[in-house]
């Protein structure tokens, strides 16, 4: 959803309306996301499989590493920091990028780095978990 609101709010604050692809693909991944997860219900090795890549993908490839880290994070700390126009203009083309001048746009952005880092943690423990089990199993059925 974060990543919903902040792409509606650029695509209206910048007149940018290329930014609204991606609510259409957060939506599209979500639910993909969740039928995997639903799937690993019933199946749980090859549905497991699938929610593990796709949450590595896109939560946190695509909108943690590189929408939150990558396209906020870093373009702010340099551009607070003083990085020349040329350093930002090579980094964050204003072809596609705007340098921070928007509190709300550049927080929505931001933001998407610890959710990624609590989608990663959370989904850590959903393996360990899972690891876990069929450890037990597999000690379990060769003692039979």
């Amino acid at each position: 959803m974060l990543t919903v609101v902040h792409h509606v709010y650029g695509a209206w604050l910048y007149a940018t309306p290329w930014r609204l692809h991606v609510v259409g693909l957060a939506v599209v991944a979500g639910a993909l996301i969740l039928g995997a997860s639903a799937a690993s219900v019933t199946y749980r090795s090859v549905g497991l499989a699938v929610f593990t890549l796709l949450t590595a993908a896109i939560p946190v490839g695509w909108l943690g590493a590189f929408e939150g880290l990558y396209s906020h994070v870093l373009k702010d700390l340099l551009f607070l920091a003083g990085a020349s126009p040329q350093v930002m203009g090579r980094l964050f083309p204003a072809s596609v990028y705007s340098l921070p001048d928007d509190l709300l746009f550049e927080l929505t952005g931001v933001l998407q780095v610890p959710i990624a880092a609590w989608v990663v943690r959370s989904h850590w423990r959903i393996l360990r978990e899972w690891l876990r089990a069929r450890s037990v199993t597999a000690g379990w059925e060769a003692g039979r």
